[in-house]
């Protein structure tokens, strides 16, 4: 009976979350207390090419698309909600976590190159006025 409960009890978790990738994003304030936690999930993950996907995130109504990730050097991302009454923009950074790149995100798609840089991973902040999410890039 309780074997069966368990199971039961996971076959619903599986099918409620259909088993989605989350992030947990806290913020603080000054004092380190608490203040908001956003729970979003990544809804698909899709295949654009062989060995080349694509990371679709809705966070608040913003859609996030980054492709291809791995990447040879070059990538995208693009947003559906831009906001040009506030100062939207990126950074690139290291795994040691230089500052590599930074630029203002002016279309709704935008292209980045690293091919300059050696292989590994990247992270890749993405403001749109007060929202902030990091990504990781890999470069192949």
């Amino acid at each position: 009976m309780k074997y069966t409960l368990v199971t039961i009890f996971f076959v619903i978790i599986c099918f409620t979350t259909g088993f989605a990738s989350q992030n947990v994003v806290y913020e603080f304030n000054s004092d380190g207390n608490l203040i908001h936690r956003n729970v979003f999930r990544i809804r698909s993950v899709q295949a654009r090419a062989v060995d080349t996907i694509s990371i679709v995130d809705e966070n608040q109504g913003n859609k996030i698309t980054i492709y291809p990730n791995p990447t040879k050097g070059h990538f995208h991302f693009k947003v559906n909600i831009l906001d040009e009454q506030v100062v939207n923009t990126y950074a690139i950074y290291n795994s040691a976590g230089m500052v590599l790149k930074t630029d203002r995100i002016q279309n709704y798609l935008t292209d980045v190159d690293i091919s300059e840089y050696p292989n590994g991973f990247f992270l890749l902040k993405i403001c749109l006025g007060d929202k902030m999410s990091t990504w990781k890039i890999i470069k192949q």
